[in-house]
């Protein structure tokens, strides 16, 4: 009877010890508990060059936010904006700090989610954060344009045409926005971006016979346009650059503007990164020093409590980390 009341003792402190660390953890995350939800059902789908789009808004102080969800057979793109309803990525919110902490259908986790936070630099990490590196770039987060982007396969795809809630949790700065979108219609709005419009036929006229001179013409040579892209990572941000394929003047100076286009961008992204480290590097300080603050106050329960069983010259399994503290000539009498 007596071992048994041990063995639920040190089963209660091992319980406390755990919640004592989670609870420790989930305050670091979200320190003031704050978190915004918004939902968006009743709003259409609108087609665009880029996908299909559903904007919803929010009323601040500051002015009009607009959150824009656009869908692609290719790509998910979700973009923050603020005082245009339009979902140009000039009219973007840039942020200095953005988190993509969660991402599900019908309350479930996107398996295309999980893979990113598996697959991301940042291993330690149990969310997405702005401009971390994830294998393929199939997940690219980019705060200062306000925006990430989920570049999607095919069973992702199909996961998006059948769901009934898109769940998107992001952290702008330190508090979390949960935000709702209704998906009825996507699939039908997707079936409409991919069908082919219909070719006008042209009416033909009833011929008139009237003799007229042919008339002599020159052929001209016909000038065909080329383009010069951008990287893939920057094919959403950066636009292509056309160029009079046999001008290799035109060809050099598109190839310029789209080079100027990128360093720009990353010049911008060092500049996040550097401010997001020493955010980074302040809030891990604390969580070092407050985890030392635990791990000393562990150490003291634990060591009292081995110290009733040293003073009767025995040490049970649970005293076996502290038998450095223990009075010299202290057995190890776990399992014994």
């Amino acid at each position: 009877m007596r071992y048994q009341n041990k063995i639920r003792c040190y089963l209660f402190l091992c319980a406390l010890s755990a919640v004592s660390l989670f609870n420790y953890t989930y305050a670091a995350v979200n320190p003031f508990k704050i978190t915004r939800s918004l939902q968006f059902d009743d709003i259409p789908w609108v087609a665009s060059k880029a996908g299909v789009i559903k904007t919803g808004q929010e009323n601040r102080n500051d002015g009009v936010y607009y959150y824009h969800l656009i869908i692609s057979p290719g790509q998910l793109i979700f973009r923050l904006g603020k005082d245009e309803p339009n979902g140009w990525i000039k009219n973007s919110r840039p942020l200095h700090a953005l988190d993509l902490v969660d991402l599900k259908i019908d309350k479930k986790r996107l398996p295309r989610f999980q893979w990113c936070l598996d697959n991301q630099s940042n291993i330690s990490s149990p969310v997405l954060r702005q401009n971390t590196k994830v294998s393929n770039d199939v997940c690219i987060i980019r705060g200062g344009n306000g925006e990430f982007i989920i570049n999607l396969d095919v069973a992702t795809l199909n996961y998006l045409r059948r769901a009934k809630i898109l769940e998107i949790t992001v952290r702008p700065f330190k508090h979390p926005v949960i935000i709702e979108y209704g998906m009825t219609g996507l699939h039908e709005a997707l079936v409409r971006l991919e069908s082919p419009k219909p070719r006008s036929m042209p009416v033909k006229a009833k011929p008139v016979d009237v003799k007229v001179a042919a008339p002599i013409i020159k052929k001209q040579p016909v000038s065909k346009n080329c383009l010069v892209r951008p990287p893939e990572v920057y094919k959403v941000s950066i636009k292509p650059q056309s160029f009079l394929c046999s001008d290799k003047r035109s060809k050099q100076r598109a190839e310029e503007i789209i080079q100027q286009a990128v360093q720009a961008l990353k010049q911008e992204e060092m500049e996040e990164q550097k401010q997001q480290a020493s955010v980074d590097d302040a809030v891990s300080s604390d969580m070092i020093e407050k985890e030392k603050e635990w791990m000393q106050k562990k150490k003291s329960m634990w060591v009292k409590r081995c110290k009733e069983y040293w003073g009767k010259g025995s040490s049970p399994c649970f005293c076996r980390p502290y038998l450095q503290y223990a009075p010299s000539g202290t057995v190890d009498t776990c399992n014994k």
